[in-house]
C-alpha cells in the first residue's frame, strides 16, 4: 500500500517536470525553426543591400543619360563617363556577390523574378552601344533603365514577403518603401535632366512629373509610417538641406512655367487670326458704312498682334523656325485674302461677296490647321530658365542623401 502511495507521489511530481521537458522541446524546435529561417534570409538580405547600391549607380546612369541623349550629345559626355565605370563597379561586386548565392531555395516566384533582372542588367552593354551611336531615344533609355531598376528592386520585395517574423517584415517593407521612393526621384531627375536641356516637356511630361513627385510622397509618407524613430528623424535631417530646397525650387519653375508660356502664345495666336476673321466678317456686312468703318484699322491691329506673337514664339524655340515662318506665311495669304473679301462685299454686296468667301474659306482652313500643328508642337516650349547640370547635381545631392537613409535601413535589417 505504502508502495503504492509512494508511486503514485512520484507520478503526481512527475507529470508537470513531463509536460515542462515537452514545452522545453517545442520551444526550442520553434526556437531552431527561427533561427534556420533567419538564416535562410539572410543571404537574401545582403542580396537586397548590394543590389539597391547597384540600383544607386544605373539611378545616376539613367539621369546623364538622359541629358546627353537629350542635347543631341552635346552636354553630359564626361559625367556620363565617370558614371558607367561607377557603374560597372556596382555591377562587378554584385557580380561577385551572386557566385556564391544559392537561389535555389527560394522558389519559383524569386527565381523568375531573379532572372528578369540579371537578363535586364546584361543588357546594359547592349544599350549603351544604342546611347553612343545616339540611335535610341531619350524616351527610349531612360524606359530601359527604369525596367532594369524596376526588375532589381523586385527582388528586395522577397525579403518582406518570404519572412515570418513580423518585425523583419516591417522593415523589409520599410527598406522596399524607401528603395521605391527613391527610383521615382531618380526617375525625376532623368525626365527634368532632359526636360531642362531641350527646354520644353515631351508630349505628357508635364502629367509625368506629376507623378512621379506624388509617388515619392506616398512612399515617403509610408517610410515615416513603418520606420524606427531614429530612422525618421535620419531622414527628417536628410531633407533640411539645401540642395532640397533647390529641388523644390526647380520643381516649381517646371510646374509653373511648363506649359504656360508657349501654350499662353498659341492660344493669342488663334485668338488673333479668329480676331482679323471676326473684324473683317463684320466690315464686310455693314459694307463700311459711316461708324461702322473701323473693321480693317481693327483686323490690322490683330494681325500685327500675330505677328509680334510669331516672333516671339520663334525666339522661344528657335529650332521650331522653319515650321513658324510657315505658320506666318499661311496668315499673311489669310489676312490679304480676307481684304480682298471684305473689299468684294464692300464694292457690290453678296453678288461679289460670296463667292470671295468661298474663295476666303480655304485660306481659313489652312491657317486653322496650321495653327493646330503649331499647338501640338508647341503648347509644352516652356523657356525654364534652368541649367540642366545645376538641376542634376542638386537632384542627385538629393538622392544621395536618401542613400544614406537606405544605408542605415539596410544595416538595420542585417
Amino acid at each position: 500500500m505504502f508502495k503504492s502511495i509512494r508511486f503514485r507521489l512520484r507520478l503526481i511530481a512527475f507529470v508537470p517536470l513531463f509536460f515542462a521537458l515537452i514545452l522545453t522541446a517545442v520551444s526550442l524546435r520553434d526556437a531552431y525553426t527561427e533561427l534556420s529561417h533567419t538564416e535562410s534570409l539572410e543571404p537574401l538580405l545582403r542580396l537586397s543591400k548590394h543590389v539597391s547600391a547597384h540600383v544607386h549607380e544605373t539611378q545616376k546612369e539613367r539621369g546623364a543619360t538622359g541629358v546627353y541623349l537629350g542635347s543631341d550629345g552635346q552636354r553630359f559626355s564626361n559625367e556620363m563617363a565617370k558614371q558607367r565605370q561607377k557603374t560597372n563597379l556596382s555591377r562587378s561586386t554584385l557580380g561577385e556577390f551572386l557566385e556564391n548565392f544559392d537561389r535555389s531555395n527560394y522558389g519559383d516566384w524569386f527565381n523568375l523574378a531573379f532572372s528578369d533582372a540579371i537578363a535586364k542588367m546584361n543588357q546594359i552593354d547592349e544599350y549603351r552601344g544604342k546611347i553612343d551611336e545616339m540611335s535610341i531615344s531619350s524616351d527610349d533609355a531612360t524606359r530601359f533603365y527604369t525596367d532594369h531598376n524596376a526588375a532589381m528592386l523586385e527582388l528586395t520585395a522577397t525579403v518582406s514577403s518570404m519572412s515570418g517574423d513580423a518585425d523583419l517584415s516591417k522593415f523589409g517593407a520599410t527598406f522596399v518603401s524607401l528603395l521605391q521612393g527613391k527610383e521615382n526621384a531618380g526617375i525625376e531627375r532623368a525626365v527634368l535632366a532632359s526636360t531642362f536641356s531641350d527646354d520644353c516637356f515631351k508630349a505628357g511630361g508635364l502629367g509625368k512629373l506629376g507623378s512621379l513627385v506624388s509617388a515619392q510622397d506616398n512612399y515617403i509618407k509610408n517610410f515615416r509610417n513603418l520606420a524606427t524613430p531614429e530612422l525618421v528623424e535620419l531622414l527628417d535631417t536628410t531633407l533640411s538641406s539645401r540642395a532640397v530646397d533647390e529641388v523644390a525650387r526647380m520643381r516649381q519653375v517646371a510646374f509653373t512655367i511648363g506649359e504656360s508660356k508657349s501654350k499662353q502664345r498659341t492660344i493669342e495666336c488663334r485668338i488673333a487670326a479668329i480676331q482679323v476673321q471676326q473684324w473683317l466678317s463684320d466690315i464686310s456686312a455693314t459694307r463700311a458704312y459711316e461708324g461702322f468703318d473701323d473693321g480693317f484699322d481693327e483686323a490690322e491691329k490683330h494681325a500685327d498682334k500675330f505677328r509680334t506673337t510669331i516672333a516671339e514664339l520663334i525666339e522661344v524655340a528657335p529650332d521650331k523656325e522653319k515650321m513658324l515662318t510657315e505658320v506666318l506665311t499661311s496668315f499673311d495669304a489669310y489676312y490679304e485674302k480676307g481684304i480682298w473679301m471684305a473689299n468684294k462685299y464692300i464694292e457690290g454686296g453678296p453678288e461679289l461677296g460670296n463667292p470671295a468667301m468661298t474663295e476666303f474659306d480655304a485660306f481659313a482652313a489652312d491657317i486653322d490647321e496650321k495653327l493646330t500643328t503649331m499647338s501640338e508642337e508647341l503648347d509644352s516650349r516652356a523657356g525654364f530658365g534652368v541649367n540642366p547640370r545645376e538641376w542634376f547635381a542638386a537632384a542627385t545631392e538629393r538622392i544621395d542623401g536618401l542613400k544614406t537613409v537606405e544605408d542605415a535601413t539596410a544595416n538595420g535589417l542585417l
